[in-house]
């Protein structure tokens, strides 16, 4: 496995405030561990997310210079 990728975004669903479903275009399935704040401006369809390798296994998403957002691959 990769300890980074670049991907883009086929869909985004909120599960509930603050908690982003993000499928992407080769469909893995990536959620949002913790809420983000009212601020944070989740991706869109069609926009590039970039996935990475961080500590004890987890991953981080950035995405538009916003701050990292722990992620797990559900699918």
């Amino acid at each position: 496995e990769a300890d980074a990728i670049r991907a883009r975004v086929a869909t985004v669903a909120e599960r509930e405030r603050g908690v982003y479903l993000l499928t992407l275009e080769d469909g893995a399935q990536w959620l949002f561990n913790e809420s983000v704040g009212f601020s944070y401006r989740p991706p869109r369809a069609g926009e590039n997310v970039d996935i990475s390798r961080a500590s004890l296994g987890s991953f981080l998403m950035t995405y538009d210079g916003q701050s990292a957002v722990r992620v797990r691959r559900i699918r």
